[in-house]
């Protein structure tokens, strides 16, 4: 039988946190997933032990960190569902997490992208995430952070989905294309988001669907990998979706921001090799509405 979810889980040295993550989502009270983790080259034996512990999983095995972007993409290729979830390694994820996750894709036909309910791994009555918003300066900010539950215990439309974990409708992603591999990590799942809802799509925060977050497993909080590539793709970001404002403003202020980031030569180098080929596409498709991605999504059924 077909799946109708094809869950995607990322990994780079996250064993440690693998066999709850895996554990969790094998108890979901929904039938009809499959599971598979895309391994990125990790040196603590994730590979291995996921094939031993969890033969079901479909595992993808890269020979080096391709980062979060380029790993997912993989396993949404390779997936088979109408339904396709991003889901970070270092969660844990509550008995009814998937059912009510696509729920709202299964509903309205014009939802391209639904979010969990993020809670903290240790104080889940605090939020983590409870959808994206994108302020008039292109600006993404955690909706709900370090708030309490309470205060988010209602689905509503959000500017975007926090790929922790989040859901995509199959035929959205071939509209508007896959993450964008050249952010990485970080601010990947704005980019896809403020893509969606470009072209049209809905995006809805899911508060039944619940799910306990570590924060920041692989790369470490506000690590200076986390702040550097946030620097970058915020600018980046902009110059692929925002308006001429929005560039103006973010080339102004990005090499400021989390503490300079961009002013560490490899990560500064790495965003102006980029900006010319992002100022091409915007200038090949206008600075209209277009969503529309290089990283495009061919069906393969």
């Amino acid at each position: 039988m077909v799946p109708l979810v094809s869950i995607v889980i990322p990994n780079w040295n996250g064993l440690r946190f693998l066999e709850e993550c895996l554990v969790s989502v094998s108890e979901q009270k929904f039938r009809g997933a499959e599971v598979i983790v895309v391994d990125n080259g990790s040196r603590d034996g994730s590979a291995p032990w996921v094939s031993r512990r969890f033969p079901q999983v479909r595992l993808i095995r890269n020979v080096r960190n391709l980062g979060f972007a380029a790993a997912v993409n993989q396993g949404f290729r390779a997936g088979l569902g109408a339904y396709l979830v991003a889901l970070n390694n270092d969660t844990r994820v509550d008995p009814g997490w998937l059912e009510h996750l696509i729920e709202p894709l299964e509903r309205e036909a014009c939802v391209g992208a639904a979010c969990s309910r993020v809670v903290f791994y240790h104080n889940p009555g605090c939020v983590y995430n409870a959808g994206i918003r994108i302020t008039p300066l292109g600006e993404p900010r955690n909706l709900g952070y370090g708030e309490p539950v309470q205060r988010f215990s209602r689905p509503c439309r959000v500017d975007g989905a926090c790929a922790c974990s989040a859901a995509y409708r199959k035929i959205a992603l071939q509209d508007v294309g896959l993450f964008d591999e050249r952010f990485v990590s970080y601010h990947e799942d704005v980019d896809l988001s403020w893509r969606l809802r470009k072209m049209g799509w809905d995006i809805v925060y899911v508060p039944a669907s619940v799910v306990r977050h570590h924060g920041s497993g692989s790369t470490g909080h506000l690590s200076p990998l986390a702040r550097r590539h946030s620097a970058k793709n915020l600018l980046l970001m902009n110059l692929k979706n925002g308006s001429i404002g929005h560039i103006l403003f973010h080339a102004a202020t990005c090499a400021f921001r989390y503490g300079g980031a961009l002013r560490h030569p490899a990560f500064l180098r790495e965003t102006l090799r980029l900006m010319p080929a992002l100022l091409w596409e915007r200038a090949r498709r206008g600075f209209g509405n277009s969503g529309r991605s290089p990283w495009r999504f061919d069906f393969r059924r």
